[in-house]
């Protein structure tokens, strides 16, 4: 009997350790089967004063043979932005805070097209597949002003053009006072672009 199972999903987040966004139902949606590649769509909210630098919001999938240990993995930059957030990320983006939704270019969904083709046979041919989903995003400062010691942060994604997002990660509060100590003195870390840009 063939067996197909979802693994943890973690986001990997610059500086910070991560968090496992497991425990959700909906995270069940996630199949690199039903993965429409040109419609999948990673969202970020985050307080006003913190922005994604570019091409650090990343998407990973794995496929792990637990019989023999081989894998076969894909990350890719989800770095195209989009200009009108989805409305069920604009009502939950509350006053102080920001929506950063994100697509991937064509060249990255041709390679995740090719990527979900090599999976399928896997799933097709093996006794025993785990898939493990990752997300990754860095911060950058935006307009000088302070980054904070505590950040908090909600992630949703959407996988097919004809769906709702849904939420991955519900709002966590992060210690990012080691973090906040670097960005607050350099340069380095602002931001190219505002937010509103």
């Amino acid at each position: 009997m063939k067996n197909f199972s979802l693994a943890l999903f973690l986001l990997a987040l610059a500086g910070c350790a991560s968090i496992p966004l497991t425990s959700l139902p909906k995270l069940m949606r996630l199949d690199v089967e039903t993965i429409h590649p040109e419609a999948l769509e990673l969202a970020v909210i985050l307080p006003d004063n913190v922005g994604v630098k570019p091409e650090t919001a990343r998407l990973s999938i794995a496929l792990e043979d637990d019989d023999t240990g081989e894998t076969i993995r894909i990350r890719q930059v989800v770095d195209m932005p989009v200009r009108t957030p989805d409305r069920v990320l604009q009502r939950a983006t509350k006053a102080g805070q920001h929506v950063h939704p994100f697509k991937l270019s064509e060249s990255a969904a041709q390679a995740l097209r090719t990527f979900r083709v090599d999976a399928l046979r896997m799933k097709a041919e093996r006794d025993d597949v785990t898939a493990t989903f990752g997300a990754s995003v860095g911060f950058c400062q935006l307009d000088n002003r302070t980054f904070p010691d505590a950040l908090p942060i909600r992630v949703y994604i959407r996988t097919q053009a004809d769906s709702a997002f849904f939420q991955l990660l519900r709002r966590q509060t992060m210690d990012t006072s080691a973090l906040a100590e670097t960005m607050n003195t350099s340069d380095d870390h602002l931001c190219e672009t505002t937010a509103s840009d």
